[in-house]
């Protein structure tokens, strides 16, 4: 008789431009690995990095969120618990659908910031051109349509933390495992 996967939980790592959702992604995973505990680091926009005429914004992210059921599906037939989820995501709307598209696992939203001065700086260390301009002149706006998009949401400052110590702030904020500098679980 197959026995049930224990319950799974997921977060949603949100904020505003160069705030460091992916790189926080990528080490809670490291973490959660090194905790042995089952998870996935999903950066969202890999999973609707496409165009076609017949793609608006809508949608693009209605595109994102049926391939996260199809991928969420997949890996908790697989053992997955904890899902790490990577994205700026601009309206509530945005975040209920993704919210619909682990159901029934339960999805929290934790947003991630970061100083003005801090955010130019890490635009300019990865960013050029037309590209930089245009993210540098966007900043404030993103920030805010993160914010305004789930007003409530637990927030993480990561202007002075490298994305390791973020991570290990993100995992103390959801109570997920983590592995204590000595070795031992917390």
């Amino acid at each position: 008789m197959p026995t049930r996967p224990p319950p799974a939980e997921a977060v949603l790592l949100t904020g505003g431009l160069a705030t460091g959702k992916t790189a926080v992604a990528i080490e809670v995973g490291e973490a959660l690995e090194q905790a042995r505990a089952a998870y996935a680091v999903l950066d969202l926009d890999w999973l609707c990095w496409a165009w076609s005429p017949d793609l608006d914004d809508g949608g693009v992210h209605t595109l994102l969120c049926d391939n996260l059921r199809m991928v969420v599906s997949n890996l908790r037939a697989r053992g997955v618990r904890y899902f790490v989820l990577a994205r700026a995501v601009l309206t509530a709307a945005g975040i209920e659908q993704i919210r619909h598209a682990v159901s029934p696992m339960p999805l929290r939203v934790l947003r991630l910031t970061a100083s003005d001065d801090e955010v130019v700086r890490r635009l300019r260390a990865r960013d050029s051109g037309a590209r930089l301009d245009g993210h540098v002149s966007m900043r404030s706006a993103f920030a805010q349509q993160t914010h305004a998009a789930a007003p409530s949401a637990d927030e993480v400052d990561t202007t002075s933390d490298d994305a390791a110590t973020a991570a290990a702030k993100v995992l103390r904020v959801l109570g997920w495992p983590s592995v204590a500098e000595d070795g031992a679980d917390q």
